[in-house]
């Protein structure tokens, strides 16, 4: 038989044993913790900085095409011809910068919301485990700030909508709290397809501004080089000698590929967005949708993605709308059933 003090002395033992796994376990997981939220808040600083790098292109871009407007307004010479063309150059180079920056912004914005994601689920774990108030404090402000709903991804299901007459308060509480989580869950995916489809028809209409402005830059070309002896016979060997000395005999055009968009380099981030809407929205949006929808993923065409969207964030939001008013009459329900006889 063991003495009680040997037995004693084991249950000790095996406690500090137990300690002395248990806290390179919760160190390992406050580490993992803060390297996330770091690469997180990493996320965010690259998102702030490629977001107003984006910004400012677009005014520089506006700012040039507000040139070119100003400059065909005026009367057609050498000095402004030549100003035009130079202009036109300019704003092809920038639109292709603006481009690539938004493709950039794409990317940042993708980047942010897996390091999002990944923290997430790392304050989540340690919080399992946490046991220091300070922590625990600091892990569930973390949370609340980067989990405000339904995790991203998963697929959104709608549960029981019909009101049963039948059931008691805390049966309709429970429906009503399963409606408000695919509530939540659909708000934030009619969020997402509102953004992407404005981000996309940005990129549509930058596009449409590259073309007029190739067009209208071979136009002028055109025009430039057949009235060139007309000009030189009608205005002299003087005319605008100050500004640019003898005229040229021919003028290089800006070409079409110095500032074409480059497609296949765009949106990748919105196919994989799209793709993913067209998952998490599977039981949610009819038929007619979802494939519009899946189809799009596969056009270069960044109209068509935007149309897309905006018919699925159309439905979702329908749905939504659906959502919370079945839930009001389910909570007005049960404060009728708890309320006081008189």
């Amino acid at each position: 038989m063991v003495p009680a003090n040997a037995s004693s002395v084991r249950f000790v033992a095996l406690l500090f044993a137990l300690l002395v796994v248990a806290r390179p376990a919760a160190a390992d997981s406050r580490q993992d913790t803060d390297t996330a939220l770091a690469a997180e808040r990493k996320a965010d600083q690259e998102m702030a900085t490629a977001a107003a790098a984006k910004t400012a292109l677009q005014a520089r871009y506006r700012a040039e095409l507000g040139t070119i407007d100003r400059l065909k307004k005026q009367r057609g010479s050498w000095r402004r011809d030549r100003q035009l063309r130079d202009s036109l150059a300019a704003s092809l180079e920038t639109a292709k910068k603006l481009e690539a920056s938004t493709s950039a912004v794409q990317r940042a914005a993708l980047r942010q919301r897996q390091a999002r994601e990944r923290a997430a689920l790392a304050v989540t774990a340690e919080l399992r485990g946490a046991g220091d108030p300070a922590r625990l404090t600091l892990l569930r402000r973390e949370r609340a700030r980067l989990s405000p709903g339904v995790a991203p991804g998963k697929k959104i299901t709608i549960p029981e909508l019909e009101l049963d007459p039948l059931a008691d308060p805390e049966e309709l509480e429970q429906q009503a709290l399963a409606i408000r989580q695919s509530e939540t869950a659909l708000a934030q995916q009619v969020a997402m397809l509102d953004d992407r489809s404005k981000r996309l028809d940005e990129v549509a209409e930058l596009r449409r501004q590259h073309s007029r402005a190739e067009i209208l830059s071979d136009r002028d070309d055109n025009r430039t080089r057949r009235g060139a002896a007309q000009r030189r016979e009608a205005e002299g060997a003087n005319t605008d000698a100050s500004d640019s000395g003898a005229p040229p005999t021919s003028v290089p055009p800006v070409t079409e590929t110095s500032g074409r968009p480059s497609s296949g380099q765009l949106d990748s981030p919105d196919v994989l967005l799209l793709a993913e809407s067209s998952a998490v929205l599977g039981e949610v949006i009819d038929a007619a949708t979802l494939e519009t929808l899946r189809k799009a993923q596969a056009s270069p065409d960044p109209a068509v993605r935007a149309a897309a969207a905006k018919l699925a964030r159309e439905a979702a939001a329908a749905k939504l709308a659906t959502l919370r008013k079945q839930r009001a009459l389910i909570e007005a329900r049960v404060r009728a059933l708890r309320a006081p006889a008189r």
